[in-house]
């Protein structure tokens, strides 16, 4: 393997880590504060090449400037800036193949002004109109054949007006009203459009309500209710094309506050999610890549401090996950290579002190590791291939299960 160019580091900042083929990874540190933060440029490879994976600009401390993803084949997959850890400016996402995925605008972290989706044969997927990182105005939503598939607005993140829905012929499916993201006249039968039959029932009489071809696959609207209750909220609704989940689909709680949104491609996960608590915290955030989680995920507890930051490749972690305690305290920070951990490890109690440090190589423990227990008492053990060479450990360490959507 051909030697990477070595960092030139500002600022008088000193070259940490190493380039190919010595290693995979390299950064600029300088003293703030009588601590090392990273400043200037990060660049991790991928194992055992010179293509570049990540490469991002820091200052002081924080993400700040360009930040670039490539695939393994050379293509970007993600590009866009950073203003003191939070994106802005215009970002967009790539095919491993080079087709645009997404692009638009970010203002100091949150979404703003309009943002495009595409199809994998670059027609235009979806677009809407973002302020104060809510959908507020015109969305359309297209087949991958050009013809529109959906046409509404939003108003503060909730669907309001006129909605239309489209066959991938052009033929009017359904056209609703909605008023604060709730349907203003549920569908009747006959309200299905033409060639396509009314089934279901909403509350008392049923608690699921839908609009199917005459083969039997769910064509047009879907709503499921908590229960058969008059006064039952809205439990899940979205829209189906000949049997498969297209667009963006909503699920509530019992009180009626959104519990998920997600958007779907011809039946399978792509594009946004979000969660929520019931408390109307946020949960989770990501992004599904042809039904597989893709880019950075963040999870945060119930009062809004963050639990976990890390990022998935078609579906693997990989790079660097940082979890913290409810307090805010760093619980762990360690790498991961297509799913299994990788590269150096720390683990912290939940005051700030040291609990574990090691290193990780394909899923296994590897050379030395410490382990400080809650009286400070250390203890060092060697490990080849996750087993402990000479005196085994009195501790066997545990490690959180992965974050679940």
């Amino acid at each position: 393997v051909a030697a990477a160019a070595a960092l030139d580091c500002p600022d008088g900042g000193a070259a940490k880590g190493a380039v190919p083929p010595a290693g995979h990874e390299a950064w600029c540190e300088r003293e703030v504060d009588g601590k090392s933060v990273r400043h200037g440029r990060w660049t991790r490879w991928y194992d055992g090449t010179t293509q570049r994976w990540h490469e991002t600009d820091y200052r002081d401390g924080h993400k700040h400037g360009r930040t670039v993803s490539w695939y393994a084949n050379g293509q970007k997959s993600e590009e866009g800036e950073y203003d003191q850890d939070l994106k802005n400016g215009r970002w967009s996402t790539f095919s491993e193949d080079g087709q645009k995925r997404s692009e638009g605008e970010f203002r100091r972290g949150k979404r703003d002004g309009t943002w495009v989706q595409f199809h994998d044969n670059g027609q235009k997927r979806e677009e809407t109109t973002y302020v104060d990182d809510e959908e507020d105005g015109q969305h359309r939503a297209w087949h991958d054949n050009g013809q529109l598939a959906v046409e509404g607005r939003y108003l503060k993140g909730d669907k309001d007006g006129v909605w239309t829905t489209f066959d991938r012929d052009g033929t009017k499916l359904a056209e609703e009203e909605w008023k604060d993201g709730s349907r203003v006249e549920k569908a009747e039968a006959g309200s299905c459009g033409e060639g396509l039959v009314a089934k279901g029932a909403a509350p008392p009489d049923g608690d699921e309500q839908w609009c199917e071809k005459p083969d039997g696959r769910k064509h047009g609207h879907w709503t499921k209710w908590h229960g058969k209750e008059a006064a039952a909220a809205i439990l899940q609704e979205g829209e189906f094309i000949d049997g498969k989940k297209e667009g963006r689909f909503v699920e509530n709680w019992n009180t009626g506050r959104v519990k998920e949104e997600i958007d779907f491609l011809a039946g399978k996960r792509e594009g946004d999610f979000v969660a929520w608590w019931k408390n109307g915290q946020k949960r989770v955030e990501g992004e599904y890549w042809k039904n597989k989680r893709q880019g950075v995920w963040m999870w945060w507890y119930d009062d809004g401090q963050k639990k976990t930051e890390g990022e998935y490749k078609t579906g693997d972690k990989q790079g660097k996950w940082e979890g913290y305690y409810p307090n805010g305290e760093r619980e762990y920070e360690e790498g991961y290579k297509d799913d299994l951990r990788h590269g150096d490890a720390e683990y912290w109690y939940d005051d700030g002190s040291l609990k574990d440090q090691g290193r990780w190589e394909e899923g296994k423990k590897q050379g030395r590791w410490v382990h400080v227990d809650e009286a400070g008492k250390r203890e060092v053990v060697v490990y080849e291939d996750d087993v402990p060479k000479g005196k085994k450990t009195s501790r066997r360490v545990l490690f959180r299960p992965p974050e679940e959507d």
